[in-house]
């Protein structure tokens, strides 16, 4: 759950609010975003739950399939419902695999500073893609890559922690606070941000917030593993 949310989500919620505004007071309607977003994920989540308890189902997939046969003997289809798990899985894995491609192209291109044409973005998706997580679709379970899960948490964890380090606000001795601490010269010196500059609330720009809000909240689809992981089912 925390790998889920945490790693390509909540961390990147303020990249979206900042796409927005930069007023400080912008942190009220965001908020109410993310609150308001929060709370429908946390119904579903609680739905999904019961659902399984009356279903017993393993996954959504099995799930979804209960529904769709008590439809069918009421002489009831709806498609949509399928359409839509499509549509929001390939979002998704799209919004990983954009995370993923940028990050390893990130990474080369620290060895190769000239830009060659295997540190692109666009090689490395297509990479990871074909490389390694078509073979991962293909398997049967996952359940062989817990410990890496794990891993990915504490990463997270890590990643947290060097935002904290680095700002100034909580750090006034951070080495992006001060130069000539070691860490930056005078030219790679990293501006202090500016405020209250800009406010796009009157164009789409909010939708990228909505969007990534989106992502940070998908814990629903977990909701069967968490029920049949719980030593008490019937309470």
């Amino acid at each position: 759950l925390i790998k889920a949310m945490v790693g390509s989500g909540v961390l990147t919620l303020p990249a979206g609010l900042a796409v927005t505004s930069d007023f400080p007071s912008a942190l009220w309607p965001g908020s109410f975003l993310i609150f308001l977003l929060g709370s429908l994920s946390a119904y579903t989540f609680s739905l999904y739950g019961r659902l399984t308890h009356e279903t017993q189902a393993r996954s959504l997939g099995e799930l979804w399939a209960a529904i769709q046969r008590k439809q069918e003997s009421a002489n009831t289809k709806h498609s949509v419902i399928a359409v839509a798990n499509l549509v929001y899985c390939l979002g998704v894995n799209l919004t990983f695999l954009l995370v993923i491609g940028d990050t390893l192209s990130s990474l080369l291109s620290l060895t190769a500073p000239n830009s060659s044409w295997w540190t692109s973005r666009q090689v490395s998706i297509v990479a990871v893609t074909s490389g390694l997580l078509w073979p991962l679709c293909n398997l049967s379970s996952l359940s062989a890559l817990a410990p890496v899960s794990l891993v990915g948490v504490i990463g997270t964890f890590l990643t947290t922690a060097f935002m904290g380090w680095r700002c100034p606000a909580l750090f006034p001795n951070s080495p992006y606070a001060k130069i000539g601490s070691g860490f930056l010269s005078a030219k790679d010196a990293v501006p202090m941000p500016q405020f209250r500059s800009y406010s796009r609330f009157a164009t789409p720009a909010p939708l990228v917030l909505t969007a990534m809000a989106c992502v940070a909240l998908m814990a629903p689809f977990s909701a069967p593993d968490f029920y049949h992981s719980l030593s008490d089912r019937d309470a």
